[in-house]
């Protein structure tokens, strides 16, 4: 899936290469001997994004869309809400083409403000709304049948379980959460958090949208630079918030 992902969006020589670096990942590979959810969610998410770029990108079959929404599903069913991220991505990439398809139609150079221009990001959603809402819906699914499932059959309020530890794990964890938010304060909690992850998303997001806007926001790198960016932008307010739990 990364291979296939990297070969669409910059060529066989990427992708290769995306493949290999996966591949001889050290903890990635002992997480799959192990068998951890978080591989399994991550195969899914992988997988998902491929789809969803196919479906950026012009394929607009059904085989895409179906592979798009089981594949969601899925996630979700790994790991909760954060399979959605992908999904957030596409659709802010399918903003950004809009509004500057709007400039360029009224033959004005598109900048970096008038691509991110929100009326025409909410716009260009709900043009695209069939595929988003199948995707949505899907993806949701499986797992209130789950819920609702576990909840007969133990008589456990799972709800009020799921509601309860989110609150516990981000509003609750601090009484001055507007003022965690508003510094600037470096994140040097773990190694790990300045690195990695939140380490590869602010360089991804950087490098995507410096080439967007180089490119004159060619798809693929706005695409990139999307998904990229939702990332960066939920893991960064959960680091915030000491929500480590998610």
């Amino acid at each position: 899936g990364t291979a296939l992902t990297g070969r669409k969006l910059f060529g066989p020589a990427t992708g290769l290469l995306a493949g290999m670096i996966l591949q001889s990942s050290l903890l990635f590979k002992f997480m799959a001997v192990m068998m951890k959810v978080d591989v399994v969610f991550a195969c899914c998410v992988t997988w998902a994004t491929y789809f969803y770029l196919q479906r950026y990108l012009g394929d607009k079959s059904t085989k895409v869309a179906v592979g798009g929404a089981v594949l969601t599903a899925l996630g979700v069913l790994a790991k909760g809400p954060f399979a959605f991220l992908p999904m957030a991505g596409y659709a802010l990439a399918v903003g950004i083409r809009h509004n500057v398809n709007k400039k360029n139609e009224s033959g004005e150079p598109a900048s970096f403000v008038s691509a991110m221009n929100i009326k025409g990001l909410v716009a260009a959603k709900w043009a695209d709304r069939n595929i988003l809402l199948l995707w949505f819906v899907v993806g949701c699914a499986p797992f209130f049948l789950w819920l609702y499932g576990a909840w007969l059959s133990s008589g456990f309020d799972y709800s009020q379980g799921l509601l309860g530890q989110f609150f516990h794990n981000t509003a609750s964890t601090s009484s001055k959460v507007t003022d965690k938010l508003s510094h600037l304060d470096p994140y040097f909690d773990t190694l790990t958090v300045i690195f990695f992850p939140w380490g590869g998303y602010v360089f991804g997001t950087v490098y995507g949208i410096w080439r967007s806007i180089r490119e004159k926001f060619n798809e693929k790198y706005v695409f990139m630079a999307c998904v990229f960016l939702v990332y960066l932008i939920i893991f960064t307010l959960l680091f915030k918030l000491k929500s480590n739990r998610y």
